[in-house]
């Protein structure tokens, strides 16, 4: 079913969201940060919303759409449906800032590889 399957019943990602929240309320988050999936982005902006944190979406490749400046990192996937595709994580500079306390939220985990570079393309 997939993504959508999840949100045939409300009770269920509110659910999510909710453990979600919970688990990390006492880490002192400060920046919800959402992977540039469908589900990433869904579930982010939820948990960020019900957290009342500020939201940022990292992007796929798209420097030169964004109209602030921008920091790259470039990631080989080598999870199940990308096969060892090059691809670039882009996030808007002013957005985070050092010391902030971030939450990467995703809907998937396979091989990591996603969050690992979300992880570092902050950290630059």
């Amino acid at each position: 079913r997939g993504l959508q399957g999840r949100f045939r019943v409300p009770r269920a990602y509110d659910h999510v969201v909710r453990m979600i929240c919970d688990r990390f309320r006492k880490v002192h988050i400060n920046v919800v940060v959402c992977t540039p999936s469908d589900g990433g982005c869904i579930f982010g902006s939820l948990v960020a919303d019900a957290m009342n944190l500020p939201l940022v979406p990292l992007q796929h490749g798209a420097a030169g759409r964004v109209a602030r400046k921008t920091e790259k990192h470039t990631v080989n996937y080598d999870a199940v449906g990308y096969t060892a595709n090059r691809c670039e994580l882009v996030v808007q500079k002013d957005m985070i800032s050092k010391g902030d306390n971030v939450l990467i939220v995703d809907e998937i985990l396979s091989t990591g590889s996603l969050q690992i570079a979300s992880r570092d393309l902050l950290l630059n």
